[in-house]
C-alpha cells in the first residue's frame, strides 16, 4: 500500500492559503498548492500529483524540500539553483561575454 504523504506543520491552513494568492510565479504558487492538499487532506503522492496537475516525482520532491527546509524550501530565491542555471548555460554554449555578466549577480 502507498505511503500517504504529510508535510510538517511549518504554517497553518490559512498562511499557507495566502502564500498561494500572493506566490509571484505559477511554479512557485504550484509547489504552495501542492503544499496545501498534503496539509488539508493528506494523500499517496500520485493522488496528490493527479489533483494539482503535477507528476509524483515533484510532489515527492516538493514535500521532502518543505518539511526539511520549511517557507525557505519554497520562497526562497537560491543561489544554488543560479549557479546550476550557471552550470547548464555553459553546456548548452552560452557566450562568454553573457556568462561574464551573470557572474557578479552570483556573489
Amino acid at each position: 500500500m502507498p505511503r500517504v504523504s504529510r508535510v510538517l506543520p511549518h504554517l497553518s491552513v490559512e498562511e499557507v492559503q495566502q502564500k498561494m494568492k500572493t506566490a509571484t510565479n505559477f511554479r512557485r504558487q504550484q509547489k504552495w498548492f501542492i503544499v496545501y492538499n498534503a496539509l488539508v487532506d493528506p494523500r499517496t503522492a500520485a493522488q496528490i500529483a493527479l489533483h494539482t496537475g503535477t507528476s509524483k516525482r515533484t510532489v515527492h520532491q516538493v514535500i521532502s524540500d518543505y518539511n526539511r527546509q520549511g517557507i525557505a524550501a519554497i520562497d526562497s530565491n537560491s543561489k544554488f539553483k543560479s549557479l546550476r542555471r550557471v552550470k547548464r548555460e555553459i553546456r548548452s554554449g552560452i557566450g562568454e561575454h553573457k556568462l561574464q555578466k551573470m557572474l557578479p549577480t552570483l556573489k
